[in-house]
């Protein structure tokens, strides 16, 4: 009995040990060094814009012909506390879903018809939806697909648009992918810069 009760408090002083260590004071060191360093990515990213708080973290759905368009985001908006929250929810679509093909092609049609002065063949992530409903990044090419729409609708040069996703382009170290990834949000938010 008295072995019993020695091993017990000691399995007590492990336990209260382990949960002070890994439960209290390791999570507060994380949260201290990255509120001290990281103090915008801890916060979640957001940059104040004339449509309100964003977060470049997540996609937006921009549908706008003078913006840069990116995956489509599936979603709903919700009020919660007195603000409306966009909710992503991830594409479930089965791939040979009839209703899914029809909408995909449709997309496909509407993406030819706003961009008439592309290259190639219209980028199949523009009209597919984002697997977690928060896709920020595109292509490359299917930001560079884009650029004559938008010079276009913006009254400004082809040149510009395209230097601007050049500076919001970067390779993503855990693809496999040569090409690089194109950041829609902030690209957007330095063309409206040059209003």
């Amino acid at each position: 009995m008295k072995l019993l009760k020695n091993q017990f408090g000691k399995a007590a002083l492990i336990f209260i040990g382990t949960v002070m260590v890994f439960g209290i004071l390791y999570p507060a060191l994380i949260y201290g060094i990255s509120h001290l360093f990281f103090d915008h990515q801890d916060s979640g990213s957001f940059k104040e814009t004339e449509y309100g708080k964003m977060s470049t973290l997540a996609g937006q759905s921009y549908q706008d012909d003078g913006y840069l368009w990116g995956r489509k985001q599936s979603g709903e908006a919700i009020l919660k506390d007195g603000k409306w929250l966009w909710m992503a929810t991830p594409a479930d679509h089965a791939i040979d879903d009839l209703q899914y093909m029809e909408q995909k092609q449709s997309l496909k049609e509407e993406i030819q018809m706003k961009n008439p002065d592309a290259d190639g063949a219209v980028p199949e992530e523009l009209y597919t939806y984002s697997a977690s409903g928060m896709d920020p990044h595109i292509s490359y090419s299917a930001a560079m697909y884009q650029v004559s729409r938008i010079a276009k609708e913006r009254g400004i040069s082809e040149d510009v648009v395209a230097s601007i996703i050049e500076s919001e382009s970067s390779k993503d170290w855990l693809s496999d992918s040569s090409e690089p990834l194109v950041h829609v949000t902030n690209v957007n938010l330095k063309l409206d810069e040059l209003q």
